[in-house]
């Protein structure tokens, strides 16, 4: 069980951070990939 546990926590960290560099990239205007309903 706890073998899952931090293989859940280890894929949502992942998530995270893509999410956090993704949102910081189209804020800067580098990124063309800006979902609607994520960046509005």
């Amino acid at each position: 069980m706890a073998v899952l546990a931090q293989a859940r926590n280890a894929v949502l960290s992942v998530a995270l951070i893509v999410l956090e560099v993704d949102y910081r990239l189209a804020a800067a205007g580098r990124f063309r990939y800006a979902p609607v309903g994520l960046y509005g």
